[in-house]
């Protein structure tokens, strides 16, 4: 379990920089390595049912072919 001092939490109850619930997570997810490729993946979805960005994350969860799939990107800083 991790501490509340240790997970910080936005007013609605999402992760402070995902923006993201632990309903808005699908089992399966595809990382990309550029935020454009989000939506070029996202594109193949039948739909999408969560889609939120904050500073560099950046997050789209739906289905493809039937299956609850999420596509997010999250920038890599080499310092």
């Amino acid at each position: 379990m991790i501490k509340s001092s240790e997970l910080i939490l936005n007013p609605d109850g999402s992760v402070y920089h995902l923006n993201l619930k632990p309903e808005h997570i699908a089992n399966d997810i595809i990382f990309v390595g550029d935020q454009n490729r989000v939506e070029k993946i996202t594109q193949f979805f039948d739909n999408i049912e969560f889609s939120t960005q904050k500073r560099e994350f950046k997050t789209q969860t739906g289905y493809y072919k039937g299956k609850r799939t999420e596509t997010e990107y999250v920038a890599q800083n080499p310092h």
